[in-house]
């Protein structure tokens, strides 16, 4: 669809430049589970070693198994790479951002709250109307589905081991 298309194009810009003024040391991370045990984890590593991990983007973990992606914006390379030399999709710009401008700013643990306070965090920050409907599309998705969707319940009680929308159930 061009406006999806055009949407996912905007927000992909947008996410370049808010990456550019990121004021910390990005490095994705290996390895399975969560690399932090809550938020307040999170804004600790940023504030006392100005570092954040996030999980790389590939094409087969991005989105739902099965479903070809080729071409989508957010795949595209971002010209960045990670401090260890790693390079950066668009997709991991927008977790590095989103993680930094977002929970950062706010005291609220990650969860359905968190992640609403988060949302309207980086919306603040994002000019586009079409990039915002971007945004929304894939922060709010990831929340209904992490927090409220067939997992919730497994995500509640298994924070390191969090099923994320874009994982198999």
């Amino acid at each position: 669809d061009p406006f999806v298309s055009r949407a996912y194009r905007e927000l992909g810009d947008e996410l370049v430049d808010q990456f550019e003024h990121l004021p910390v040391k990005v490095e994705v991370r290996t390895g399975s589970g969560e690399p932090y045990k809550s938020s307040a984890d999170m804004r600790r590593d940023v504030l006392e070693n100005n570092h954040l991990y996030i999980y790389a983007t590939t094409p087969e973990t991005f989105g739902p198994k099965g479903v070809d992606f080729t071409g989508h914006p957010l795949l595209e390379d971002s010209g960045y790479k990670d401090v260890n030399g790693v390079p950066l999709l668009k997709n991991d710009l927008l977790r590095a951002v989103h993680d930094y401008y977002a929970h950062t700013i706010t005291p609220v643990e990650f969860g359905p709250k968190g992640e609403e306070a988060a949302w309207k965090t980086h919306m603040q920050m994002t000019k586009s109307p079409w990039a915002r409907m971007a945004l929304t599309s894939e922060t709010r998705g990831q929340n209904s589905v992490v927090n409220f969707g067939s997992n919730a319940e497994f995500n509640r009680k298994n924070k390191a081991d969090t099923i994320f929308a874009d994982q198999k159930a």
